[in-house]
């Protein structure tokens, strides 16, 4: 609930935020249009701002919007800081707990996506034990056969090295393009 609040008072500073500033553009926004949510969001990931970018780049209406809050999954460690988790999980975040093997990490995206949440998952993950990058790799597609839900995949352009500065400044070009449900 506090998760969803947040979205809707954020979304409509950040978007003309990101339009103006970073010159972003969005492609394919007619295909979440015609989605009925809950879905699951699969992108490439190089940055923090990517699930912000993802989420604000969704056809929006503040307080009448179904398709947000989107949540995502996130590093176990950073919930390991004792503010940083409540900031993570104010902004949508959750513990993605692949460490734990597939069915673990599956639980909480799939009690969302029945609650009518979509979830967020960024296969190209950093990790350092290679069992864990595998399960990255197949996480979208089990949540995906077990759920019914369909997947949406999103690029996203021109993140590399993107910080607050180059974001507020203007330096940078983002582009989101959601791609063909499948």
């Amino acid at each position: 609930m506090m998760v969803s609040l947040l979205h809707r008072l954020i979304w409509p500073f950040f978007r003309p935020l990101t339009a103006i500033a970073a010159r972003q553009v969005i492609l394919g926004q007619e295909r979440i249009r015609k989605l009925e949510p809950p879905f699951i969001i699969v992108a490439n990931h190089e940055s923090h701002f990517d699930p912000f970018l993802i989420s604000g780049a969704m056809p929006f209406r503040p307080f009448r919007s179904r398709i947000i809050p989107i949540r995502f999954f996130t590093r176990d460690i950073f919930f390991e800081q004792p503010v940083f988790k409540h900031v993570l999980r104010l902004l949508g975040a959750f513990p993605g707990k692949i460490g734990y093997g597939l069915d673990e990490a599956a639980a909480q995206p799939m009690d969302l996506l029945r609650r009518g949440t979509s979830v967020g998952i960024f296969p190209e993950w950093c990790f350092p034990d290679e069992p864990e990058l595998s399960r990255m790799q197949m996480i979208a597609p089990h949540v995906a056969r077990r759920s019914g839900r369909p997947v949406v995949p999103v690029f996203l352009f021109g993140i590399q090295g993107l910080t607050w500065l180059k974001l507020l400044t203007g330096r940078k070009q983002l582009i989101v393009a959601y791609g063909q449900p499948l």
